[in-house]
């Protein structure tokens, strides 16, 4: 009698358990980094939004040179009430001597509109008597979800 040996082709049972655990592995880091890829570019719609209230603030200033009175909630020719609106967030004009964005619209990610996030932008005067603008974190707001240019300390 002779007996034969039969080559199998394929893979064997484990090295397809192994191989489906590798995959689930990095499928679960990929989802939590493409969530939070896209939180930060819902925050960057609300650092765009905050535009048009920031060139109206530098124009006043560059007219008065007063950004103390400009900065004052509601004051000086800036509507209190002034509102711009995107698909994640809201412009509330001047808060607390600064433009304060909100992360509350119904297409908002959880992480930021269920704790009702803050991104605040403060102008500061320079000495060459421009204005520089600070970025940063507001209530509720991590700075895992910031760009790099939004990272100074505000409050």
């Amino acid at each position: 009698m002779h007996i034969r040996k039969i080559k199998t082709a394929g893979f064997t049972l484990i090295e397809l358990m192994i191989a489906v655990a590798i995959v689930g592995i990095l499928a679960a880091v990929a989802i939590a980094q493409y969530q939070d890829y896209t939180i930060r570019a819902q925050v960057s719609e609300g650092i765009q939004l905050t535009g048009a209230v920031k060139a109206q603030i530098g124009e006043l200033y560059a007219q008065t040179g007063d950004l103390a009175a400009i900065m004052v909630d509601g004051g000086s020719g800036i509507p209190y009430d002034f509102k711009a609106t995107g698909k994640y967030s809201q412009v509330w004009t001047i808060q607390n001597q600064a433009i304060e964005v909100i992360f509350n619209q119904p297409a908002t990610n959880k992480k930021l509109s269920g704790s009702t996030a803050q991104l605040l932008l403060k102008p500061v005067e320079m000495p060459d008597g421009t204005l520089q603008w600070l970025c940063g974190p507001g209530l509720n707001m991590e700075k895992q979800f910031l760009p790099t240019s939004c990272q100074d300390a505000i409050l």
